[in-house]
Parts: structure tokens; sequence; C-alpha cells
């Protein structure tokens, strides 16, 4: 009976999440057996899901960590607000897909021990779609604290360079580097002393060149590709200042490298980990998502004040070691302590 049913499940094409595979229903075995508290990284594929519904009917514990779910906020007549969630492209999901995602996170709310949040505006936005504060954590990502290259204080003329820009990740639309490049652009004629390294690959590559050599900048901007980690942190010891200007952003990894080694970030307050860490005059600048002109003005006081790259970034080093990886492990440690505690 069992063996018919499985055939007729893989002869329906129906959904990987609706259909366990072999290690699916291995990981599932291996938890039976070994009861404890599970951790549910969101719940994409069969194995979550089904862990979650087991933590739920068994009344075991577990917790659900998830990233930032995209939501939009619309008023309702009498000035309620109506919150709805939304795809990366920031189209609201299918009518019956949202009150699947509703249900689900109905029932996780209701039986999750803890429930993990990505940042500030990942527990903001969870609450709000009805998480109970009592059971939001904070988790956060976390990346290792590499030793920080000492950089020179002085002018460019002084220092015999150029100031240098990076940016780094997926060169797709969201990400908004056509935004960067045109802040930049708007700088070419009062200021010629600034280079742009875009560290990365994508779909939006020709584009962005095309753009680059239209605005004038094709000889101010490197695009320097895809890169290995340590490639990454070596450039960054050459880099005066981090730009990340993205459209929609939940928790940007490539954001908390930059500030572990020690760099000025400008940011959007699209962008999750900039919203959670940088301090607009502090360590940085923050713009609103989409503003060509917010950046290119950020962009033009570094340029003015080079020095300001050396003593913002020492403020970002500082704040990134306030968030050592152990920091995580504690946050888990005791996440998981209390589910146990309480079970």
């Amino acid at each position: 009976m069992v063996k018919s049913t499985r055939r007729w499940l893989r002869k329906q094409h129906l959904p990987r999440w609706l259909t366990p595979s072999f290690v699916d229903r291995v990981l599932i075995q291996e938890v039976n057996r070994q009861p404890g508290v599970v951790v549910s990284a969101g719940w994409p594929g069969f194995t979550a899901k089904a862990l979650i519904a087991r933590g739920v009917w068994k009344r075991h514990p577990f917790l659900f960590w998830t990233d930032t779910p995209k939501i939009e906020r619309h008023k309702r007549p009498g000035g309620k607000t109506r919150v709805i969630e939304c795809l990366e492209n920031g189209r609201p999901y299918p009518l019956w897909h949202r009150a699947f995602r509703r249900c689900l996170y109905s029932m996780v709310f209701k039986h999750a021990s803890s429930v993990l949040a990505t940042g500030i505006t990942g527990t903001n936005a969870l609450a709000e779609l009805g998480c109970p504060p009592s059971k939001l954590v904070n988790l956060p990502f976390f990346v290792p604290l590499p030793p920080v290259a000492s950089r020179e204080l002085g002018t460019p003329t002084e220092r015999r360079r150029e100031v240098v820009f990076a940016t780094c990740g997926q060169l797709i639309r969201r990400k908004g580097y056509d935004i960067l490049i045109s802040a930049l652009g708007q700088l070419r004629d009062a200021y010629n002393h600034f280079r742009l390294v875009l560290i990365g690959d994508g779909p939006e590559r020709d584009a962005l060149k095309q753009l680059a050599a239209g605005t004038g900048l094709a000889k101010h901007i490197e695009f320097a590709g895809w890169k290995e980690t340590e490639d990454i942190q070596s450039l960054y010891s050459k880099v005066d200042a981090f730009i990340h200007p993205a459209l929609s952003d939940a928790f940007p990894v490539a954001v908390l490298e930059a500030m572990a080694a020690g760099l000025t970030i400008l940011g959007s307050d699209a962008s999750g980990s900039v919203v959670d860490r940088v301090a607009h005059g502090t360590n940085g600048f923050v713009h609103r998502a989409g503003n060509i002109t917010e950046l290119s003005k950020h962009c033009a006081v570094l340029l003015a004040n080079p020095a300001l790259c050396v003593t913002m970034g020492a403020r970002s080093r500082r704040v990134a070691e306030e968030w050592p990886v152990a920091r995580g492990v504690e946050i888990i440690h005791k996440a998981i302590t209390a589910a146990l505690r309480n079970s």
C-alpha cells in the first residue's frame, strides 16, 4: 500500500514540498529516533513542513527561524492597516498562497517554542504578521571578524590615490546598482578622484556596463566579477567605503562583511543589516531606497573629506565586534535551553 501510494505521488508531478524524498524520510526517522529540539530554517521543502507538523501534533519543542518577510501595509476605511505579504518583486502572493501561508504562520506562532527573526526589521515584520512578542528572538546573520588592515589618513593627494568605493552582490535589478552608477554619475564633473569596484556577476552586468559608459564612468568603474571570500577580504584592505544601494534586501551579509573589514557603509533603508547596524553620520550614511540624489550627496561627503572614511570605518568595526559568531551560538543555546525547560 505504501509503495503504491509513493508511485502514485510521483506520477502526479506534485510540488517538491508535497513529495518526500529518500533524504526527507531519513531525516524524519532520525528525529523520531532521537527526540529533542528541532530548529527549522523556514519551511521550504517537505522536511521542514513535516517536522513542524510533527512538533505541533506530538507537542514536541521546535524553533522556527526565518528570513524577513516582505510586507506591504494598506490603509483600510476607518484608519485600520491591512498587512499583506509579498513576493521579492513586490507583488502580493496569490490569494490562495497568502491564505496558506497565513495558516502556516498561525500554526507556527502558536506552537513554536521561539520564533527566530533576522534582525530588527525581521522581528517587526513577524510581529505585524501576528507573532506574539514574547516568542520573538533576534537572531541575525553572523560573520567572522578578520584582522583589519590599517588605512592612511589625509587627502587623496597626500595618499597619492583616489577614493575607492566597493559594492558586492549579485547583479540583479533589486540590488540597485543602476542607482549607484547614476549617483556617481552626478559627481563626475565635481570630483574626478574616485573609483568603484563592483564585485559580483549576474544578468544585469551588460546593462550596467552600458549605463557606466553612458554616464561617462567607464574608466571609473571596475567590474571585478565573482570573487572568493578570501579575495574579497584582501580587496577590502584597499577600499575606503562600501555602498549597498538595494531596493529590497532582507539582511545582506555583504554589509556585515564590509563592517567587519572596517569600512564606512553607505546603504539604503531597504536593507535590513543597514537599518540594524548603521548609525547615520556615525559609521556611515543611510539613504532612502531608490533616491539617487541622496546617495550622491553621501558619496560627495566622503569625496570632500576622505579622512572620514577612516574614522567612520573604525566605528563600523567596533559595531561588528559587538556581534561575533559566539554571540549567535549563545542566542541559539539560550533558545534551545528554554524550549527544553518549558517542554
